[in-house]
């Protein structure tokens, strides 16, 4: 189970996190898209979400992402 406790994300937040609904829709797109042979380049990551999801696909060699903050 993920401890999700920082001071920046709401109890709201820490739900949605838990319960496996952040960022939903993007997760499915992704889910029924991405091959095992692509390769994503993924800019702004944020949180880094989209990118681990991208990474549990395709393999962690295979993604590239740039956050500029």
């Amino acid at each position: 189970w993920l401890q999700v406790r920082h001071p920046a994300l709401s109890a709201w937040m820490r739900v949605i996190f838990c319960l496996g609904m952040y960022e939903l829709p993007e997760a499915d797109v992704i889910r029924r898209v991405l091959k095992r042979t692509d390769r994503v380049l993924e800019l702004c990551s944020g949180a880094g979400f989209i990118t681990m999801l991208c990474a549990d696909i395709v393999g962690e060699k295979q993604v590239l992402t740039y956050e500029v903050n």
